[in-house]
């Protein structure tokens, strides 16, 4: 008798652990964030880097995986260095699309919320437009996002981008 109670619970317990399932559900619009950015250019060719360039504009991103992502961002370039002398305050605009790799975050695993420092890998390709000349020209980015997550959740950061278009 002993022998038939001790079968029937091992035989429970295996079918209740293999009942059980996990499933997670994602949404479309989970981990996209969007950022205003603002900054200052100069040319590469440093034969003239003063005045330089201020330049705003607005990013999105959008993260697939902890340590991979893409992101959209416009830009507007506002002084004149390497602009002649167009009258309007938006000298050129860019628009991109770039790639993300989150190196924190691939080199040293998610841990489920984000770091206070990550530095991230940005590159990608897009479009410039200068209105001086009505000249359209394709650019490439090659960047790095080093953001300083700040509040309770760490869910806004400052993120600074030095890179070369």
């Amino acid at each position: 008798m002993k022998k038939l109670f001790l079968m029937l619970a091992l035989i429970s317990a295996v079918v209740s652990a293999n009942a059980q399932i996990a499933t997670e559900n994602s949404n479309a619009l989970d981990n996209i964030g969007v950022g205003v950015t603002a900054g200052v250019s100069t040319p590469l060719d440093f034969n003239s880097i003063f005045p330089v360039n201020p330049n705003v504009g607005l990013k999105i991103t959008k993260d697939f995986t902890p340590a991979i992502g893409i992101q959209i961002e416009g830009l507007a370039i506002l002084n004149d260095n390497h602009f002649s002398d167009i009258k309007t305050t938006v000298k050129a605009t860019n628009v991109g699309l770039n790639g993300v790799i989150n190196l924190s975050n691939a080199f040293w695993g998610y841990n489920g919320t984000p770091r206070t420092f990550e530095v991230s890998a940005v590159g990608g390709l897009g479009w410039l437009h200068a209105w001086n000349t009505s000249a359209n020209n394709l650019t490439a980015k090659t960047g790095v996002d080093i953001a300083f997550n700040f509040g309770k959740t760490k869910a806004h950061s400052i993120v600074l981008t030095p890179a070369v278009y």
